[in-house]
Formats: C-alpha cells, structure tokens, sequence
C-alpha cells in the first residue's frame, strides 16, 4: 500500500475511547480539485444507519453500525466461522487543506461508500488603490 506523504498525515485511528468493534478499510485519492474516499462497509443496507459528519473544515467523521441478520426459527444456529465484520464502526479522517463542506457528495453502493470532497478554492480579493 502506498500512501502519499501528506495524505499519510491526513489519517487518524479510531478514537481508543469509542465503542466500535471494526474500522472499515478505505482508500483516499487525491486530485487537483478534491479528495476522493471509497471505503468498504459490506452488508450496510440501511444508509440511514451510516453517519457522516464534518467537525471542521478539514476533518470528518464515518461512523455507523452493520448488523447481520441471524435466522428467525427456533433453533440456535450453529456458527462454524465468523469472519464478516459487524457490528459500530468509526473512521476519522483529517485533510491537509481545507476542504469545502457544502460540495461533497456522497453514495453508496454495492457496499461501497464513495465520497467526493472538494477542496476549498481560496480567494484572493484584489483591492484597489484610488
């Protein structure tokens, strides 16, 4: 896995005080003009069950909970292997520059989430002399 030095910054682990049991693995790109995260949640069907927060302007926050269904008749299924992850999940990512909240845009899909976060333009006012 490569990661470019300033995205390598970008990245923070889950919070060691949150309650979650997985963090879904993701990849960040990034352009001239934007951010791009694709992450892994598989089995997540619900999106009102994904969370996608903005604590500032560089940082946000993917949290949410994938839930697997257990079989509805009277009998205990016997589990033989477990290796799906489930259960709350929690990623942290914070941005070198300033990104602009109001532009992303996110989906989900086939068990990917794709965002695309823009990157804030700064504007430079020119004043003139009179």
């Amino acid at each position: 896995m490569t990661i470019h030095p300033d995205l390598l910054r970008a990245l923070i682990s889950p919070d060691p005080t949150s309650t979650s049991t997985f963090a879904p693995n993701f990849d960040i790109h990034e352009t001239p003009s934007a951010y791009i995260l694709e992450g892994e949640l598989p089995g997540l069907a619900d999106k009102k069950a994904l969370d996608i927060e903005f604590t500032d302007g560089q940082m946000v926050v993917i949290a949410g909970r994938i839930e697997r269904p257990i079989p509805s008749n009277n009998n205990e299924p016997k589990v033989w292997v477990s290796e799906r992850s489930t259960g709350a999940f929690r990623r942290v990512f914070r941005f070198p520059a300033q990104i602009d909240m109001d532009g992303v845009k996110a989906g989900l899909e086939h068990g990917i989430l794709s965002m695309v976060v823009p990157k804030k333009v700064e504007r430079k006012k020119r004043v003139e002399i009179e």
